[in-house]
């Protein structure tokens, strides 16, 4: 995977390519240095208070920059929006000083309920105000730029009022966020 890292102060930090870190890699990078210049996690993988999965992260991130990606804040959830999420992650933050921190743009939870899934927005003004104070939320809590990675539509709305290219654009400039433009490398 490569990242863009457009509009982050932590560009210098990661740079090159990176992979994302599964437990099933584990042995693999704890045996030998693997050539890669860079880990990505999932963030609400690490956010307990120890453990082996966090120990692995924490002796890895002495050898390698790391991204952490997250997929379970859901700033585009009308209900279920949660702060002590951002104090997990803003625990893990201190903890491991990532090269960047992003978060997906999507809805996931309805009355406080997860539903476990990155759900695609209706792009309207309604939910680009609501993402905009998050977002801007967000980064007030954790001190720092996050980039905002869009979630795969595949669906269209009706009352759909921007693109979602505009929604982004306007986000980034509207709030500070960068964008994650991530792709498959070939």
């Amino acid at each position: 995977m490569e990242i863009n890292l457009a509009n982050t102060s932590h560009a210098a930090r990661l740079s090159g390519v990176g992979v994302g870190l599964r437990s099933l890699h584990y042995r693999d990078f704890l045996d030998e240095r693997v050539p890669v210049d860079w880990l990505e996690v999932h963030s609400e993988n690490y956010f307990g208070a120890g453990g082996y999965d966090l120990f692995v992260l924490q002796k890895l991130r002495e050898d390698y920059p790391v991204s952490l990606h997250g997929v379970g804040l859901g700033l585009g959830s009308a209900q279920g929006y949660r702060v002590e999420h951002i104090a997990r992650l803003k625990r893990l933050i201190d903890r491991i000083d990532p090269g960047l921190v992003s978060e997906h743009l999507c809805w996931g939870a309805i009355a406080g309920r997860s539903v476990n899934d990155l759900l695609p927005l209706r792009p309207d003004r309604a939910a680009f105000d609501l993402v905009c104070m998050r977002v801007g939320d967000l980064q007030d809590r954790l001190r720092r730029q996050v980039l905002i990675e869009n979630v795969s539509t595949y669906i269209r709305f009706a009352g759909d009022e921007m693109s979602e290219a505009e929604f982004l654009i306007e986000l980034a400039r509207r709030t500070g966020c960068g964008i994650l433009d991530s792709k498959q490398s070939d």
